[in-house]
């Protein structure tokens, strides 16, 4: 039945009435139908009567019902159904139609009418008279069969005669349909399921009075009053009774059927599926239950329907506990899913920081190396720098000049150098002097240069800029000198030290703190 709900509200029945829907609700209810489509367009075809619909799903190849009754179907003689390798669901069968074929006018009714009042008085008397000894329920044979009535308020009339013959104490019977208490006992709507009793209730049967008052006994009325119970009863004479008893099955009465309901889990549905399944059956009374009294007969029904029932409460709570461990394992897989996510991510934070570290790494290091790089070249510039000054100077040496400097200059570490400077010096040749000190003592103890034996050969580098990190002092009076570019006479001269003087080289944070 699932699928009816959605159905109710689907776009295809917004030109329906409300008759006409409530036929589609029943006729998908019943037949377990979801194609909404196919169910209008069969009602239309039966012109919105649910029970011709239902016998044309129910029975295919039959056509419509015609005066002549249908003697194959009697719910009393009815061969049992095969056994059924799946469990037993509830359905409804279709009432045959009692309607008669419009023909034209025919001379054969005039003819044959007084044999068929003869033939229906034969079956009548013979029907009471058998029913006085106990055996009327064999008339009925094969090929007669007597179509249901069609009543208004079955289950009232039931009701009414049930009391009228038995007392007004009984189980409460549903007050609807066969298809109603179907839909009263299925779990729907936030309802919870009930389980639903079938009574198929037949006067022309023998035992009928014994089972009456043993349903009427005070055990049977305490057990099936409870609110889990859903009871219908049904007379086979009506059209709900006979529906009940074709879709059930029943070959003899009184009939009872126990419906349960029970999940059906399949691999390819989320949820599982929810059917009402027949747990217990009695098909007449047994000839031990047939000469019982009635309060030995209402125990032993009670017995009966107990017994399925604890089944049925064992199975649900096997079920329950089987969906909880499920629950409880889909919910422990989530967990240990999210842990190994979480592990994942920790792993991947600290695969990207080591590759970040890494790569901080490569770049320092390649970094280190350019500057290492730039120092060794720069280092290398500055020495070619200082050999090709030291030659440089080595030339200017042998120049000529009357007017000359002699200068006492006091190097860092404490040792003294001479040198003559002529008036046309700067203090540029001064500070280069200073500068070369070590080249000069290399040349002086090896007699060749990194670059060759020549000193000739050695040029100053191309883009070579010199810093200079000395400045040169004199003590009396303090001066410091620090303009390469001026004339070293000049600079000198206005001191009054010239043509000697000593100055001492001082670095350049001495010399500023002295300043």
């Amino acid at each position: 039945m699932e699928g009816t709900e959605s159905s109710v509200s689907s776009p295809v029945l917004d030109g329906l009435t409300d008759d006409q829907r409530r036929c589609v609700h029943e006729y998908c209810a019943i037949t377990n139908t979801e194609d909404i489509d196919a169910a209008i367009s069969v009602l239309k075809a039966k012109e919105w009567s649910v029970q011709l619909a239902l016998h044309a799903f129910f029975e295919p190849n039959s056509d419509q019902p015609t005066t002549q009754p249908d003697t194959s179907d009697t719910p009393q003689l009815r061969q049992r159904r095969p056994v059924r390798s799946q469990p037993e669901t509830l359905a409804i069968a279709p009432v045959p139609q009692s309607a008669a074929v419009v023909t034209g006018f025919s001379w054969l009714p005039l003819l044959t009418w007084p044999f068929q009042l003869v033939f229906q008085l034969v079956i009548f008397i013979s029907h009471i008279l058998l029913s006085l000894v106990g055996l009327g329920h064999l008339i009925t044979a094969p090929g007669i069969r007597f179509l249901p009535r069609q009543s208004s308020d079955e289950p009232g009339d039931f009701t009414r005669y049930f009391e009228r013959t038995f007392g007004a104490t009984h189980p409460p019977f549903f007050n609807g349909t066969y298809a109603q208490a179907l839909e009263a006992a299925r779990a729907q709507d936030g309802r919870q399921p009930k389980y639903l009793v079938v009574i198929l209730w037949s006067k022309e049967h023998d035992n009928m009075d014994i089972f009456g008052r043993a349903l009427a006994h005070a055990d049977v009325t305490e057990f099936l009053g409870r609110p889990e119970f859903v009871l219908w009863v049904g007379d086979v004479a009506m059209a709900s009774g006979y529906q009940a008893a074709m879709a059930l099955g029943a070959t003899q009465y009184p009939f009872i059927a126990l419906a349960v309901q029970r999940a059906h889990v399949h691999p390819t549905m989320r949820q599982p599926r929810i059917r009402l399944e027949v747990a217990m059956r009695l098909n007449g009374l047994s000839p031990v239950q047939r000469r019982m009294n009635p309060d030995g007969l209402a125990r032993t029904l009670v017995q009966m329907l107990r017994a399925p029932l604890e089944r049925s409460e064992r199975a649900e709570r096997a079920a329950r506990q089987q969906e909880e461990e499920r629950r409880e394992a889909r919910r422990i897989v989530e967990m240990q899913d999210q842990a190994y996510q979480a592990s994942l991510e920790r792993d991947r934070e600290r695969e990207r920081v080591a590759r970040e570290q890494a790569e901080r790494e490569r770049e320092e290091k390649e970094r280190e190396e350019s500057r290492v790089l730039e120092l060794q070249k720069a280092e290398k510039m500055r020495e070619q720098w200082l050999w090709a000054v030291f030659a440089r100077l080595q030339r200017e040496q042998g120049d000529k000049s009357t007017d000359t400097c002699k200068l006492n200059l006091r190097l860092e570490d404490g040792s003294r150098e001479v040198r003559v400077f002529t008036a046309d010096d700067l203090l540029q040749n001064v500070f280069d002097f200073v500068e070369t000190r070590a080249v000069a003592a290399e040349w002086a103890s090896k007699g060749m240069t990194p670059f060759g034996p020549s000193l000739d050969s050695i040029e100053e580098p191309v883009g070579y800029k010199h810093e200079y990190d000395f400045v040169l002092v004199s003590q009396f009076p303090r001066c410091v000198f620090d303009n390469r570019q001026m004339n070293l006479k000049e600079a000198l001269a206005g001191k009054g030290l010239w043509p000697s003087a000593s100055l001492i080289v001082e670095p350049l944070f001495e010399a500023s703190e002295s300043d």
